[in-house]
């Protein structure tokens, strides 16, 4: 097998995608195709030995930690070169993030980045700070992924979504300073109530999402991975019937609407694949719209309905055929004790067709306040015919078999109709021809007995 030098290689992978390879975050063909590549470029197999160190490295972060070793010293935070710092939301001079911060627990860590409680001597706080997991320097999608974020998040200041205080960006290192919410997310709030949540509870959280995403919509940004773990709840400010207030975070693959600049090829999967509406996962043309966000409201309120994911797929391509044929049970199916009206807004969210969801996140937060103020919901329950409809998508192999087994016994039916005709038109033909023979034979009958009486007279004589 020939291995490529580093000046032989004309189409190097991305850093971004070695750590997802690593990670197990790639599609089947997509890693397939970089670990061929791997094996002959020495250059690409290089760095993703450095990829694995590193993240390697990153997942001993706590036990390293509890050793005592200075988390100033983590590459992720030394700014090697303060003069080229760019100033973010609320950033006012060139503080070097190494003095900066001084990083305190890992809270989490995903595909993208790990997020980090740290104590902010700029803004005399403590404050949850994002690191990508791949360097930005020399990766323009990598780049251009985290300036959107930070676009897209800095459009934003709304009550039910978490502000991005300061972000950072130099040639060595990439940061956004969000506000620390105190709490657990949504996700983990779910896992303790395995029967579903109180309906007018699950109502009003998703209400309070809809204004999120609506006020997100409204300066032309959609947010496209909206999931329960996405969603923090700060038990520290209790909201009206709610212990707790729930905050929409991370638009990491946030889209702004009507950006040139952005370009996405269409083969790479966007978002997470159990909140992913039918249009995305069957790439679409009307796919990252806002409708898509609105279908993933839906499976959120579902899911805390429920206490169930609506897709509970065990592989991906189980769940993605699943989104694609509408294959979900029924609320009430699950828990009957769920209001119709709030089954029937759960179900419009996630209607296959993207035009018979709600318009706007907006007109779903109001169906959801018409039913916690007792009133008539907008939201209809699907007719007879949009369900046949459903269902021929959830089983279209079964569907099949009972149309063709219609069609045969329609056939049969057809043809013993046919049948019938036939029969009583020979049984009309053969009692004429019967009753024409009685008439012939009875004549026959009357000109022998008078052909009998003339012979006897003419013996008679």
């Amino acid at each position: 097998m020939e291995i490529r030098s580093e000046s032989d290689c004309t189409t190097p992978v991305v850093e971004q995608d070695l750590i997802l390879l690593h990670l197990g975050a790639l599609g089947a063909e997509q890693a397939d195709d970089i670990r061929a590549h791997l094996q002959t470029c020495g250059s690409c197999g290089e760095r993703y030995r450095k990829v694995q160190s590193v993240l390697e490295r990153e997942a001993d972060c706590s036990t390293q930690e509890a050793t005592g070793l200075d988390s100033q010293t983590s590459s992720f935070y030394i700014d090697r070169s303060p003069a080229t710092h760019k100033t973010g939301v609320a950033h006012q001079d060139d503080m070097p993030t190494a003095t900066r911060f001084e990083r305190r627990e890992l809270l989490g860590r995903g595909g993208y980045g790990s997020v980090y409680r740290m104590f902010d001597f700029k803004l005399g706080r403590e404050v949850a700070v994002k690191v990508p997991l791949f360097k930005i320097d020399g990766d323009a999608r990598a780049r251009r992924r985290f300036e959107r974020e930070v676009e897209a998040t800095a459009r934003l200041r709304h009550p039910y979504i978490v502000p991005l205080h300061d972000f950072v960006l130099n040639d060595d290192e990439a940061m956004l300073i969000h506000e620390l919410i105190e709490g657990k997310t949504l996700a983990q709030w779910i896992t303790e109530h395995p029967s579903g949540a109180d309906p007018k509870v699950a109502a009003e959280i998703v209400h309070r999402l809809a204004f999120a995403i609506d006020h997100a919509h409204s300066h032309k940004v959609l947010h496209r991975d909206i999931k329960p773990s996405n969603v923090l709840l700060d038990f520290q400010q209790p909201d009206g019937a709610l212990p707790f207030h729930p905050r929409l975070a991370d638009f990491g693959v946030a889209k702004i609407l009507h950006d040139e600049t952005i370009t996405e090829s269409h083969h790479h999967f966007v978002g997470s694949i159990h909140y992913a509406s039918p249009e995305v996962v069957l790439n679409s043309a009307d796919a990252h719209m806002p409708a898509s966000d609105i279908y993933s409201l839906g499976v959120v309120l579902y899911e805390l309905l429920t206490g169930s994911k609506a897709f509970p797929g065990t592989t991906i391509a189980d769940v993605f055929r699943m989104i694609a044929y509408s294959d979900f049970v029924p609320p009430r199916s699950i828990r009957p004790a769920i209001p119709r009206d709030l089954e029937a807004i759960c179900l419009r969210c996630m209607s296959f067709r993207p035009r018979d969801r709600y318009l706007s996140a907006a007109e779903l937060a109001e169906d959801l306040q018409r039913f916690l103020n007792g009133k008539p919901v907008v939201a209809r329950h699907p007719s007879r015919v949009e369900t046949t409809l459903r269902s021929i998508r959830r089983h279209p192999t079964r569907a099949a078999v009972a149309l063709l087994g219609t069609a045969a016994v329609a056939v049969i039916l057809a043809l013993q109709s046919v049948n019938n005709r036939t029969l009583s038109k020979v049984n009309r033909l053969l009692e004429q021809r019967n009753s024409q023979l009685s008439v012939a034979l009875e004549s026959a009958r009357e000109q022998l007995f008078h052909n009998e009486q003339a012979a006897y007279a003419d013996h008679m004589v």
